[in-house]
This record gives structure tokens, C-alpha cells and sequence, in this order.
């Protein structure tokens, strides 16, 4: 059997991303280059678009419901292939998920790639930037149990590469989708803990030189946390697979896995 068909390669979005839209690309990409197997998981009640009404139920949903979500996802993936070997990626909220799971799941899952991380609660993480996007959401009183949403101001200020027009900008924008507050609160001022000696897999993060909220120094705890690799793409925004960007990290990616996982 070839080698990158018993890949399953599982792409986890981060907050205010729909799943398919930001990894459209490189799902594309990566088949391209003969992985059959790439999914992009979309996170329990997170499908509205910010210009629909959001569903009530995403207000109470936690990082660790995501987390169960996945592996009920990987399980059913996994009768299928039992000889799947899954690889996680996660972009920021999702490389915390990715984290989780992978602690979670010991030696069931094979690999994790980790793009512009949100780290565990003992790495610093304080931006500027970050802190004029987290305080939008005092507008909605208690944010921790609601639906929420990030303006197009705040969004432009913190996530795009300089290159991309403002079209380009504001289409990106207009394919967000609402969020969990309660997510929102567990990537900023509640992160979770995550024991590194439950993670003995083969790990690659990826930051962006140019990002404002997990800035290059961040991304290089975290691979330092888990012994992993790094790659820090130095025109790169925190959206790191928008604009040229995806380019480099498909390639970073591709050659870690012909590297480490095989």
C-alpha cells in the first residue's frame, strides 16, 4: 500500500474560521501532491457566517467538547482505515485542540503540526494586539456563555498579511463564522495545561514572522515545549495559509512528513 494513502491528515481551524474555506487550499494542495486523505473538521455548532444568526448552542461549547468531537470523528474515520496513521493540524485554536487531543489520545495519533499555536497556560502569551481584539467582546456583557463575533476593524488589524488588498480582506472576512465565547475566554486568560510527557509523537509548529498575536517567539516555546521542529515563515501573517504563504507551508509540511512521519 502507498505510503500517503494510510495517511489521514485531520485540519483543525481556528477561532472564527469556517473549516473548509481556510484550508480549501491546502487540502488542494496537499492532494495534489498524493495525500487522498485530508479532511478539514468543522467544530460542533460553529457553521454560521457571521451574517446569519448564530446558533445558541455555540455560546456553551468548550475547547474540550471540540476535542471530544474529534475523536468521535477520528473513531468512525478509523473503522474504516483501522491502519490509518492520522496526522492532526491545527492552525491557532486549532493547534490547542490538536495539543489536547493528541495527550488525550497517546500513540493513536501519529503526527501533529501546529500553525501559529495557541500554547498551554505556562507560556506567555500577551499581544497588544490581541488585547484590542479581546476587548471587543466586553460589549456582550457575559461573552463566556454567547455566540460572538470579531469586527472587520479588529479583524484586519490582527490577522491578514500586509499584501492582500482590502478586497481581499474583506472577503476573507466576510467568510468568518461565529464563535464560542466560552473559546474565546479558554485561548486568552483561561488556557488549559497540557502535560508534554503524554505527547511522544513526531511534531512539526510553523509560526509566521509577521504575526501580531502568536508572535515567533511564542511558536518557538511551543516546538521547544515538545521537542518538535520549527519553521517560522518570515513574511507570514497569523493567517498563515492566506495570500503566498500557503505555498511554504505546504511545502514545509510535505517535506516534515516524508521525513519524520514515514
Amino acid at each position: 500500500m502507498d505510503k500517503k494513502s494510510q495517511l489521514s491528515i485531520i485540519a483543525l481551524p481556528g477561532i472564527y474560521k469556517q473549516a473548509m474555506y481556510y484550508f480549501g487550499g491546502f487540502i488542494h494542495r496537499m492532494n495534489s501532491l498524493g495525500y487522498k486523505t485530508v479532511v478539514a473538521f468543522e467544530y460542533p455548532h460553529k457553521s454560521r457566517y457571521i451574517d446569519e444568526k448564530p446558533d445558541p448552542q455555540l455560546g456553551k461549547i468548550g475547547i474540550e467538547d471540540n476535542v471530544n468531537a474529534l475523536c468521535r470523528f477520528m473513531d468512525k474515520l478509523r473503522a474504516g482505515q483501522p491502519e490509518a496513521k492520522f496526522i492532526l493540524i491545527g492552525h491557532s485554536m486549532g493547534s490547542m485542540v490538536a495539543q489536547m487531543t493528541a495527550a488525550k489520545l497517546g500513540d493513536k495519533v501519529h503526527g501533529m503540526i501546529l500553525l501559529c499555536p495557541v500554547p498551554s497556560r505556562e507560556i506567555g502569551l500577551f499581544s497588544w494586539d490581541g488585547l484590542v481584539s479581546f476587548a471587543e467582546l466586553l460589549k456582550y456583557g457575559d461573552f463566556w456563555n454567547k455566540p460572538v463575533k470579531r469586527s472587520y476593524w479588529a479583524t484586519k488589524r490582527v490577522l491578514y498579511n500586509e499584501n492582500m488588498s482590502e478586497g481581499e480582506k474583506w472577503i476573507a472576512y466576510c467568510k468568518s463564522v461565529w464563535e464560542s465565547g466560552r473559546i474565546i475566554l479558554q485561548v486568552t486568560l483561561a488556557r488549559p495545561r497540557i502535560d508534554e510527557s503524554l505527547i511522544k509523537i513526531p511534531t512539526l509548529v510553523i509560526g509566521g514572522g509577521k504575526d501580531k498575536l502568536i508572535k515567533p517567539h511564542v511558536a518557538e516555546s511551543v516546538a521547544k515545549k515538545y521537542g518538535a521542529e520549527i519553521s517560522i515563515i518570515p513574511e507570514a501573517a497569523h493567517d498563515i495559509l492566506f495570500d503566498e504563504t500557503e505555498d511554504a507551508v505546504v511545502e514545509t509540511v510535505h517535506d516534515w512528513i516524508q521525513k519524520r512521519v514515514y
